[in-house]
């Protein structure tokens, strides 16, 4: 996770991060999504960082 926090621009929340659970909430809420970061993109380009990073942060 320090790779992606290193390489976006946006804001990076991690489960223990104030914030986190508000914004990894689905807008449909019967559906409970698992997920290990919220990336709060900046701009196309951060964008773009998460698409490539995602196989790796895994």
């Amino acid at each position: 996770m320090n790779t992606l926090r290193s390489v976006v621009r946006g804001h990076v929340l991690l489960p223990n991060d104030p914030g986190f659970d508000a914004a990894r909430r689905p807008w449909n809420l019967a559906v409970d999504q698992s997920v290990m970061a919220v990336v709060e993109a900046a701009d196309a380009d951060d964008c773009l960082c998460r698409l490539v990073l995602a196989p790796v942060v895994r």
